[in-house]
């Protein structure tokens, strides 16, 4: 046989099958003009956004922990089941169209694909017409960041699936988040101790130097520790101020105990100290102990911080 006409045979199948069938292709739903050309299952005009209906933000952007972040997508390029015939209607009174069966899941990961929040899912459930050639459908979804979630890279990672054509697609979006830069620590430590003016401070000191009577705050991160089940850390920290000759100037075994548990692991856990001088302290150099206490994963650890009284 002709080569041209072994290639054209299965078209010319299409076009009967068209005429026979009253112009609904082999692909449900799709019209008979689309029935040979396979069109794929898309993610299309999405993005995250800082607000609901805002604009898609840039990827220099950056979430803080506890923002929410908006998300927006359309489906192109799914099937439709065709609608069952109406014998009570007539020829020309029969619309071309169907019920489109998606589902979708929509999920942000860290670096190494863990979970930060519970994954939306859902489904698309629509009947569409032969108005709606064009018509993309469309959903939006939204996520609050996790409180302790450290500054780095993570993914929004949607997934569509037709459930008419089988198809499925995927599309990962990245961004940014701000906030504390830590290190990745597997052991216990303590980040970012910092002297401060006042509790409410916002920046901190760039020499911790006081003057006797005042107040001495410090904030600090604990990192390395290990969680029980339910993602739930404790921890404990007591403090001590030594003088230049290492006499105990004050202590405090136990200043403070943090215990909490979420559905993503904290990377890390602020913690606060404060220590208030007497007016007769000599103008000399004083030591901070700081000793931190994991109780899951029995780990202990003792830092020093000095500072001056000027």
């Amino acid at each position: 046989m002709n080569k041209r006409w072994r290639l054209f045979l299965p078209l010319l199948a299409g076009v009967v099958f068209c005429l026979v069938t009253g112009g609904v292709g082999p692909a449900a739903g799709l019209p008979c003009g689309a029935a040979n050309f396979e069109i794929p299952l898309e993610i299309l005009g999405a993005g995250l956004s800082s607000a609901e209906d805002d604009p898609f933000v840039s990827p220099s952007y950056r979430f803080m922990p506890g923002d929410f972040i908006y998300f927006v997508f359309q489906v192109s390029g799914y099937r439709v089941e065709a609608k069952p015939k109406d014998k009570e209607k007539g020829k020309e009174e029969e619309e071309e169209g169907g019920q489109l069966h998606l589902s979708y899941e929509i999920e942000l990961v860290d670096a190494e694909g863990v979970s930060l929040t519970t994954p939306v899912t859902g489904v698309i459930e629509d009947e569409t017409s032969s108005k709606d050639k064009n018509w993309l459908p469309k959903r939006r979804v939204s996520f609050q960041l996790p409180p302790l979630l450290a500054a780095g890279r993570f993914t929004l990672r949607a997934t569509v699936k037709d459930n008419v054509s089988q198809a499925s697609a995927t599309r990962e979006f990245p961004f940014q988040t701000g906030g504390h830069e830590l290190t990745q620590s597997a052991a216990l430590a303590v980040q970012r101790f910092t002297f401060y003016r006042t509790e409410q401070e916002a920046d901190p000191l760039d020499v911790a130097a006081y003057r006797a009577g005042d107040t001495v705050w410090a904030r600090f991160d604990i990192t390395g520790f290990k969680t029980a089940p339910g993602n739930r850390y404790r921890l404990e920290y007591g403090v001590a101020a030594l003088k230049p000759d290492g006499s105990v100037l004050f202590k405090q075994e136990k200043a403070a105990e943090l215990t909490s548990e979420s559905f993503y692991p904290a990377r890390f856990v602020p913690g606060i100290l404060s220590l208030t001088t007497t007016a007769g302290l000599i103008h000399t150099e004083y030591t901070i102990v700081l000793t931190v206490r994991d109780l899951v994963g029995k780990q202990a650890l003792e830092t020093r911080h000095t500072f001056r009284i000027e």
